[in-house]
Formats: structure tokens, C-alpha cells, sequence
């Protein structure tokens, strides 16, 4: 199972983050794991607006 801490290792571009995110989301998805896939789905989308994180890895978010 991935965990968003080890999704969120920072230096890494958000492209990265947003593939493992979509590949852990369809591993979620094949295996029928539903509820999870909700949670995590949501957790990334977090992790992807977050300015702090964007910043942390030198990418600015536009206003």
C-alpha cells in the first residue's frame, strides 16, 4: 500500500508525485480497494495544491 509520506518525498518534481499518485490509484482501483482509492484521491489532490509542498520543491503555484 502506498502512504503519502512515501509519495511525498521532497526534491521530487510534482510530475513524479502525480504518477505515483495515479499509479497507486489504479493498483487501489484493481484491487476493489474503494474506499481507500477515495481517501487517497483526495490526500493527493491535497498534497498537490499545497503551496508549502510546491514551494519545498522550487515550483511556485500561480495565483
Amino acid at each position: 500500500m502506498f502512504l503519502l509520506d512515501q509519495l511525498l518525498i521532497l526534491g521530487q518534481p510534482p510530475l513524479s508525485i502525480l504518477y505515483r499518485c495515479v499509479w497507486s490509484s489504479l493498483v487501489m482501483l484493481w484491487t476493489s480497494q474503494v474506499v481507500l482509492l477515495e481517501v487517497h484521491l483526495s490526500a493527493c489532490v491535497e498534497v498537490l495544491a499545497c503551496p508549502e509542498v510546491l514551494r519545498a520543491q522550487g515550483v511556485e503555484k500561480p495565483e
